[in-house]
């Protein structure tokens, strides 16, 4: 379960379950404390430098102190060194699920459930830019789904803190908008579709040459997609790859008639229902047709 360098309690607390996953810094674990309650402990590898964990109980306690329910971030619980093996930890709520997780068992999502992630998203960076947090990385294994079926992001160690919050503006964050069009992409698709003809596809978007990159895509994924989704992607693009013109995404998106309907109790319900039927068919979807 565990290297032999890793006590099986951490903290003097918490008794590990099971490693969940590791990267070069450090790894995390499924735990219980005495009352047996579970959560998810970061613990920094031996050798490594701390500070990436110092950063995230930083985040953590900045979250607890700003954001009232509801959470829409991995809930920070507590934070130590481990005497016995002197390893910085950070203790989390544990959310077992993530958006990675779902999509393998759907194949793609249709575009309404991609605008609706689309929407909640932009809604989080939003939050998060006000509090001062800027920066943020959005895998679809960092974007966690409770068993409410809210949306919480995890991994905010690599997020930036901004230290001067007057500097912070009320609008919609300009800020790496390559990530979203790619993961509404994989959404809609299935598929990172830039491991596939990357130079080619990149090729057609720093042109601006976007009815060619859709042309390439449609056929790569055997199947058609809206005019209001090539509109948003290929928009994010233009902002992302096209810097010099001052486009602002929250102006494009007040313009938008579908992202205006977003924020409804309909679309709330559609959205819980769509995991909640993958969770007990998970037989995946039909990519070959995606929006009506």
């Amino acid at each position: 379960m565990q290297n032999n360098n890793t006590p099986q309690i951490i903290g003097n607390e918490y008794i590990l379950i099971q490693k969940l996953y590791s990267d070069e810094f450090s790894e995390v674990y499924k735990v219980k404390n005495s009352a047996s309650d579970i959560f998810a402990l970061k613990l920094a590898k031996k050798g490594f430098s701390p500070k990436k964990i110092i950063k995230e109980i930083q985040i953590g306690m900045l979250l607890n102190t700003e954001v009232k329910e509801p959470f829409y971030a991995i809930k920070y619980i507590s934070s130590g060194s481990d005497l016995s093996s002197k390893r910085t930890y950070i203790v989390y709520e544990f959310v077992e699920k993530s958006l990675f997780d779902y999509i393998i068992l759907a194949q793609c999502f249709d575009e309404r459930f991609a605008k609706i992630v689309f929407w909640k998203l932009t809604n989080i960076i939003q939050n998060l830019y006000k509090i001062g947090i800027e920066g943020i990385k959005l895998p679809l294994e960092n974007i966690m789904i409770d068993d409410n079926y809210n949306l919480k992001i995890s991994g905010l160690g690599s997020s930036h803190l901004i230290q001067d919050l007057s500097s912070v503006k009320s609008s919609l964050l300009e800020t790496d908008f390559y990530q979203l069009s790619d993961l509404v992409l994989q959404l809609i698709s299935g598929k990172c579709i830039f491991k596939i003809q990357k130079d080619k596809l990149l090729k057609y978007i720093r042109k601006e040459k976007y009815e060619l990159f859709w042309k390439a895509i449609e056929k790569q994924n055997n199947q058609k997609f809206s005019k209001d989704i090539k509109d948003l992607i290929n928009f994010m693009f233009s902002i992302e790859f096209n810097k010099q013109k001052k486009w602002k995404l929250q102006d494009f998106l007040d313009n938008q008639a579908w992202f205006k309907e977003m924020n409804s109790k309909e679309n709330e319900d559609y959205f819980k229902e769509k995991l909640k039927k993958l969770e007990d068919y998970p037989e995946g979807n039909d990519c070959s047709y995606n929006y009506h």
